[in-house]
């Protein structure tokens, strides 16, 4: 759990190095937040459908990403192992 940790602070701090060299990631990351926002399915469900689609196209770092956020939405293991 520690290493997870340890790799979402670098991904929240390569994030912001990058939207500091390029503003317009700024607002894409606007748009995702829209995205993910609740409105007809709630955070949890987002987020999970957000991981299935990091595990499926093998993305390390939005896999860890989702994981946490799931988590922090409410999802428990046997959530994120349906």
């Amino acid at each position: 759990m520690a290493e997870m940790k340890k790799k979402i602070e670098e991904l929240r701090s390569q994030l912001q190095n990058l939207v500091g060299k390029a503003p317009e990631l700024g607002e894409f990351t606007k748009y995702v937040n829209t995205a993910e926002s609740p409105k007809k399915l709630d955070t949890k469900t987002k987020e999970l459908i957000s991981l299935g689609i990091a595990i499926a196209v093998r993305c390390e770092p939005c896999i860890v990403w989702h994981a946490e956020a799931a988590v922090k939405a409410g999802a428990d293991e046997q959530d994120i192992l349906k």
